[in-house]
């Protein structure tokens, strides 16, 4: 017994030490400015700000949203911001504290993806399914570029909780199944889009996996399911806490702005193509290098062998190919629901918007490959297996395409420290930018922000404070503060408005009486009657939370003491258990055992990669980190290099395809570089525009290029700014303009003039062009022919309605005439112009397509009697008409076709 613990202990540290090469960069730099990093630190300081305030759940930020405060704290998990705060609180610096979760997080990876494949295959392959899942590079994207810390911690627990339940489902007991509420709870309570996702996958492996257990009895069997299932529900009960709340008081935000801009689930699908590319090398010239969402070469291709050891010659056990099965099956699921097709499952899905970024699958996708990636290695003797471990891992670790790790991604923020107020600035910049999610609903028009210093520096002290609004006190009335209490002078009675939004939960008092509070205003502020009084009256305000509130707590309070009572329970019978427990374990046999000799060859690999990393690589040579010229990024296809009000130079620009169809998005990705170090930020955009530039059909517009604020830029890198430009289902298929640029965030004032990129040509239907008798077209040069045309005439104009079809290619942009004629033939009036203005010349136009062309002639005079439009092409170099001639082949009266004109 001692034996077996020691090599499960050994194993264990193994398993944990394999991502000690990703450690201990993580550790070594600062924060990286990644797209959520600054997001994240300010919510754990914000958490800790509550706590200290005696908010053990904190729910609303008083300081969040330009100091109007926030409700993120209901509707966002706080897990990993409570435990960042608690670090906060006990004197470690923010910055430390994100590094630290950083680090826990991913010492969970490889651990938990350890003991959960350890459950079904002996320890060398689960040692591989661990390598697999910890160096995983959608683990890597989230680091070095998203720096989502809830979801990177979350991903961590996953492979924990699919443990959980292998345990109670192998042999099921009320404190296993405990145990499985304890880790579903933790994976909602940290990171509950995360949960959302891997909440069907946990059910089904609930419901499945007892299936998988050789002659088992149907009440064992019910009794798995029982405690698979039942786990599963008791996680539920413990994370009411948060939940309930949350979907109860949804409908008090504005979180309809969800689908607005970049968390519109429509522009976050993946591609196959780029799910199953390899990850490329980090080019340490670029600010934030791109990495693909993509689910990793090695891990596919080892996954794609564990198949392979489906077959009964390689003594899989029942249970490891239900888990192979189980694994494949579910990765299947992500991969379709992540590419564009599955957009209408993920409208139909409840809530199924609120996720916005189908690719957070991705991350369920991965905990899915271990189970077959592990099974890989039963394709080797066993004498070969300790071998194809070392060769798997090394497999792994490279899928990362820089081994060892390539030092920080970006460059890191190495301050070490960031105080409330440093939180704030970035919030309020991010307010500045839209984050108006869940603002409550009561606001209709967003407040200006206040005057930065004297608010922030009332935060210093990470006190809980409530300000008031100043304009709604009377004049001759005092005002004061006192411990976090508001003081008003003696006067007569008003309305005070507090500067917090609005939200269901708020408590006020005026002298220790309670009073009602209400929404004022178009910005939703707090407002409360304040009686009239000869003395100073003293007003406080809190936030005291809701009945729904209150009963989630409840739940989970009466959840959390069952699980204590069933741990305690499982404690007192845990000497009788010994013996059944030992007759449970896979490790019984003789082969199972961890070799010693393999043990320390893979321990001295890993540390030996880890110091060949920290001391040679990251700081002697480029190995797996390229550097191009930030002026000339490697692989850019097509250099631009346009300077853009003198203080940034769009280097060159990517573009996927050159032709795409109505409904189809197009992929375009911009190398942006300062020009010097920039004060303002500004947002990027990528326009489809008509060629003459009077309409735009299609538009990207996003937060901050490539996630990285501008003013963060550094002159001597490069910034990767990839638009997902989404070509609307009606837009018009003719050949437009793909232009780029910037704009101020605050002002809307534009960076100089738009780039031209490159020609996109969209094809599909012409809405309107509809079916025309071909047999009366009349043909133009021979190669061009007017299906139809009609007339009408309102006032002094003379509006016509042309389709145009060409019948082989066009070499040279004609004209339209389109001349009205009198009773006696005379002109009245004339709109020569290209076809459809210009936006689409004859140049350009495909054989076969049919093509509307609305065209306005204003009349020079007075015009009596019948009108006829003439109309025809000419070429504008020479004025020479296109020979025109009927459907029977007859040339038609001065190369024109006749159109009388409808009168009013």
């Amino acid at each position: 017994m001692s034996r077996l613990r020691s090599q499960v202990t050994l194993a264990l540290l193994l398993a944990a030490l394999l991502i000690l090469p990703a450690l201990l960069p993580t550790l070594a730099g600062g924060l990286a400015p990644t797209a959520d990093g600054q997001v994240h630190l300010h919510r754990t300081v914000s958490a800790a700000l509550n706590l200290r305030a005696g908010y053990l759940w904190p729910r609303w930020g008083p300081h969040l949203h330009l100091g109007y405060g926030y409700p993120i704290h209901n509707f966002y998990a706080p897990g990993v911001h409570i435990a960042g705060g608690l670090l906060v609180n006990f004197g470690v610096a923010p910055v430390t504290a994100m590094l630290l979760l950083q680090a826990v997080g991913l010492a969970l990876y490889a651990a938990g993806a350890y003991l959960f494949v350890r459950a079904f295959l002996p320890t060398l392959p689960a040692l591989l399914g661990a390598a697999v899942y910890a160096y995983a590079p959608f683990r890597f994207r989230e680091l070095w570029v998203q720096g989502n810390l809830a979801q990177f911690v979350a991903m961590g627990l996953m492979p924990w909780a699919l443990w959980a339940l292998a345990r109670a489902v192998r042999r099921p007991s009320p404190a296993r199944a405990a145990g499985v509420g304890v880790a579903f709870a933790a994976l909602i309570l940290v990171h509950h889009p995360t949960a959302f996702l891997f909440a069907p996958f946990a059910a089904a492996y609930a419901l499945l996996a007892p299936l998988g257990a050789e002659g088992a009895r149907p009440r064992f069997r019910a009794r798995s399911l029982a405690a698979g299932v039942g786990g599963l529900a008791l996680g539920l009960a413990l994370a009411a806490v948060f939940w309930v709340p949350a979907l109860a008081e949804l409908p008090h935000t504005n979180i309809a702005a969800i689908e607005r801009g970049m968390f519109n689930v429509s522009l976050n699908f993946v591609a196959l193509d780029e799910l199953l590319a390899p990850s490329p090398a980090l080019d340490r010239a670029a600010l934030n290098p791109p990495m693909p969402h993509n689910l990793g070469t090695a891990q596919v291709v080892l996954a794609l062998l564990g198949l392979a050891a489906l077959h009964p010659r390689y003594g899989l056990s029942r249970r490891a190919r239900a888990h192979v099965i189980l694994g494949v099956a579910g990765l299947l699921v992500c991969v379709l629901m992540v590419l564009p097709a599955a957009e209408t499952v993920w409208r139909a899905l409840p809530l199924g918007s609120l996720v916005a970024f189908p690719w957070r699958l991705i991350g369920v996708a991965e905990v899915c490959l271990p189970p077959a990636a592990a099974a890989s290695l039963m394709l080797l003797p066993a004498r070969w297996r300790g071998v194809g471990l070392g060769g798997g891992a090394a497999a792994g670790l490279c899928a990362r395409a820089g081994l060892p790790l390539p030092d920080s991604a970006v460059p890191p923020v190495r301050r070490r420290d960031a105080s409330l107020c440093d939180c704030i600035r970035a919030g309020e910049r991010r307010a500045r930018h839209g984050e108006r999610r869940r603002v409550p609903a009561a606001l209709v028009e967003a407040p200006p922000p206040h005057d930065a210093p004297p608010d922030l520096e009332a935060y210093r002290s990470m006190g809980w404070r409530v300000a008031v609004d100043e304009d709604s006190v009377p004049a001759g009335v005092s005002l004061d503060g006192d411990d976090g209490a508001i003081v008003l002078g003696p006067g007569a009675g008003f309305t005070l408005r507090l500067r917090q939004f609005y939200f269901p939960g708020w408590r006020a008092a005026v002298d220790g009486a309670p009073v009602a509070v209400r929404p004022a205003g178009p910005a939703g502020l707090i407002a409360l009657d304040v009686p009239a009084s000869r003395a100073p009256r003293r007003v406080e305000a809190w936030y005291g939370g809701t009945p729904a509130q209150t009963a989630a707590a409840l739940v989970s309070a009466a959840a959390l003491a069952a699980c204590i009572g069933l741990g305690a329970w499982a404690l007192r019978r845990k000497r009788g258990a010994v013996d059944a427990d030992a007759q449970e374990r896979d490790h019984a046999h003789a082969g199972d055992a961890l070799p010693a000799r393999v043990a320390l060859v893979l321990g001295v690999t890993i540390l030996a990669a880890t110091a060949l990393n920290q001391l040679v690589v990251i700081p002697h040579t480029d190995w797996f980190r390229p550097h191009s010229d930030p002026s000339a990024p490697a692989g850019m296809q097509h250099p631009v290099h346009a300077a853009l009000g003198g203080e940034v130079e769009l280097l060159g620009y990517d573009l996927d395809r050159a032709e795409a169809a109505q409904g189809d998005a197009v992929t375009v990705r911009l190398y942006w570089r300062a020009l010097r170090p920039l004060a303002r930020n500004y947002r990027p955009f990528v326009h489809w525009d008509s060629l003459t530039g009077g309409e735009t059909w299609a538009n990207s517009t996003l937060e901050m290029p490539g996630s990285a604020p501008t003013t963060r830029w550094d002159p001597d890198r490069y910034v990767v700014d990839t638009h997902r430009l989404e070509i609307p289902p009606d837009a018009p298929p003719v050949v437009g303009n793909l232009t780029a640029g910037l704009f101020d965030a605050e002002t809307g004032a534009r960076l100089g003039e738009a780039v031209p990129l490159a020609a996109l040509r969209v094809t599909g239907a012409w809405a309107g062009a509809g079916a025309f008798d071909e047999g009366e077209a009349t043909t133009f040069g021979g190669a061009i022919r007017l299906l139809s045309a009609t007339a009408r005439r309102e006032g002094d104009t003379v509006h016509a309605q042309l389709c145009w079809q060409a019948d082989a290619p066009v070499p040279v942009n004609y004209t339209v005439f389109l001349h009205v004629l009198d009773a006696g033939g005379a002109r009245v009036g004339q709109g020569d112009r290209p076809p459809r203005g210009g936006d689409y010349p004859t140049r350009l136009w495909l054989p076969g397509q049919a093509i509307p062309d609305a065209a306005t002639i204003p009349l020079d005079r007075e015009a009596e009697g019948p009108l006829t439009l003439a109309v025809g092409l000419y070429d504008p170099a020479t004025v020479t008409r296109l020979e025109a001639r009927a459907a029977d082949g007859a040339r038609r009266q001065d190369d024109a076709v006749l159109v009388p004109v409808a009168e009013p």
